[in-house]
């Protein structure tokens, strides 16, 4: 026999053998019997078990009583960068400061968790928050939260989160998904530079909902001169494209002129694509890459440029190596087309979907996830 007071066992237990009598007396609670040695005080939280709880059963249970057990609130992950998911878990009432969590991890086409760091992981304020870094943009992960509590948990312990994209930390200054059913206006879904819509079609083969049909020559789309567009030190433009043709022509373009304009990304008559790049001091930069476009597929195009070098891509890949350039980019008054440079030349033959232009230049990782979004 042992007697337990605060969790605690009250110095060595004493032997008796043998099943307990039965009786027809009436269970009391604060008396026996109806009438004696009545209680003087609180009671609560009274248990009847038919089996011995042991030592330390009978310490969660206070722990669970007089100790304030943990109450969990839900978890939230989300994208912090093009890399990395914050992840966060509130808590109430942990009085002893024993709590941890476990966090696991796992691209969610994957049956295999994987910790997430060293676990379990110590806290000392609520909500317990980490991040974690070196993912792969446009993967989605799974992220799985243990709380562990000695002193018992209320609430759901073990949380996961499914789905967690990293996005992209370069920010886009426009972009165009040309999705308009009707009307002469394509809008910019990131910024305010709105395009009109000269003759280029709505088109239900595209990328996503629709595109832009561009005849090769009359069509294209203007969207405009803000201060937005002048973009100054680093940049990328990326569009899908689909072509039979094998000319020069636009897919995106604020220039007019050898030197006059600030840059461009077309195809080429010689089965290239071309990222040109007019710098402040009037020197231009054409990188042309060789690259099969002319096959009336879709392809994903993008030209970046970063200060010291330009690249071009294709389905993202690198075509090439990339060459140097160097300053920051011309400005110009020039309106930026779509199909077109200055509303007049290079006419585009075929279909353009989804357009975006940052005032960054991607990483190769980067343009790769831009590719597989759009597959």
């Amino acid at each position: 026999m042992y007697v337990y007071a605060d969790g605690s066992l009250l110095s060595s237990g004493v032997t008796h053998t043998g099943s307990i009598k039965v009786t027809t007396h009436n269970l009391g609670i604060g008396l026996y019997g109806g009438a004696g040695w009545r209680f003087n005080g609180l009671i609560d939280e009274v248990g009847l078990y038919d089996s011995a709880l042991t030592s330390s059963e009978v310490l969660a249970r206070y722990y669970l009583g007089i100790k304030n057990s943990t109450t969990a609130g839900s978890a939230t992950a989300n994208a912090a960068s093009s890399t990395s998911i914050d992840i966060s878990m509130p808590y109430t009432d942990d009085d002893n400061g024993d709590s941890t969590y476990k966090v696991e991890y796992k691209e969610n086409s994957s049956g295999t968790w994987l910790d997430w760091g060293t676990n379990p992981k110590s806290h000392s304020a609520t909500p317990y928050t980490d991040t974690k870094t070196g993912l792969t943009t446009g993967t989605a992960y799974d992220v799985r939260l243990t709380y562990i509590d000695s002193d018992g948990i209320t609430g759901t312990a073990v949380q996961t989160v499914t789905s967690i994209t990293p996005n992209f930390a370069v920010v886009q200054v426009s972009y165009w998904n040309l999705d308009e059913d009707s009307g002469s206006t394509a809008v910019d879904s990131i910024g305010s530079n709105n395009c009109t819509i000269s003759g280029a079609t709505t088109s239900s083969v595209a990328i996503s909902n629709n595109s832009r049909s561009y005849n090769g020559s009359s069509d294209y789309l203007s969207c405009g001169n803000d201060a937005s567009l002048n973009i100054a030190n680093e940049i990328t433009i990326e569009a899908w494209i689909k072509t039979g043709v094998s000319k020069d022509q636009i897919i995106v373009a604020k220039h007019f002129g050898t030197t006059n304009g600030s840059y461009y990304l077309s195809t080429l008559s010689t089965g290239k694509i071309r990222l040109s790049i007019i710098n402040s001091s009037s020197t231009r930069v054409d990188l042309d890459r060789t690259f099969s476009y002319n096959d009336d597929a879709w392809h994903h195009i993008v030209g970046t440029y970063d200060g010291s070098n330009m690249y071009v891509y294709a389905d993202g890949s690198l075509l090439s190596s990339g060459v140097s350039h160097t300053g920051s980019i011309k400005v110009t008054t020039y309106d930026l087309g779509i199909g077109a440079y200055s509303g007049a030349n290079w006419r585009f033959n075929g279909l353009i979907d989804e357009v975006g232009l940052y005032d960054s230049a991607l990483t190769s990782s980067e343009v790769l996830a831009r590719y597989n979004l759009g597959l």
